[in-house]
């Protein structure tokens, strides 16, 4: 389920400060997060504490499966994931092309369809995962150029 900044701001609100401050100090939540559960901290006159990164260098993100699927690991790493997906899927493809046979190619792309899956899922997630907002702009703009380019070749080849 995705959650929207207003109701994230909503939920911030309704939250004990006490609980606000245990957010804040587990070091998991996103820089949108962060940002919006500070801003209500800021409102109640609570003092904002060090983020644990800003404290102990501890890394800012984790780097994991999960951390891609759920939004938590750096853009950086999202787009790592989806650029050597894209490598290999390029490097098997000189393979197949070798094959000639349709039957290969329509195996790979039903293979290969949860990969891209996930490598675009972790990239849309993680795109407010960085120092400057526009990379986020840009991830998620490549996204959906990516998704409606895929859309449309399907199309064009049933038709």
């Amino acid at each position: 389920m995705e959650v929207n900044i207003e109701q994230l701001a909503q939920n911030y609100s309704e939250l004990a400060d006490e609980e606000l401050l245990r957010m804040h100090a587990s070091g998991q939540l996103t820089e949108v997060a962060y940002k919006l559960l500070e801003k209500e901290l800021a409102q109640r006159a609570i003092p904002i504490p060090q983020r644990m990164d800003e404290v102990d260098g501890a890394p800012e993100r984790p780097l994991t499966i999960r951390a891609l699927w759920t939004g938590r690991a750096p853009l950086g790493s999202a787009w790592g994931l989806l650029i050597a997906l894209n490598i290999v899927a390029n490097v098997v493809n000189i393979f197949i092309e070798a094959q000639g046979s349709p039957v290969v190619d329509i195996v790979l792309a039903i293979v290969a369809l949860p990969f891209a899956i996930f490598a675009l899922v972790a990239l849309w997630r993680c795109a407010w995962n960085t120092g400057w907002q526009g990379w986020g702009l840009i991830s998620r703009a490549f996204v959906v150029l990516f998704v409606m380019l895929i859309a449309y070749g399907w199309i064009a080849a049933f038709l």
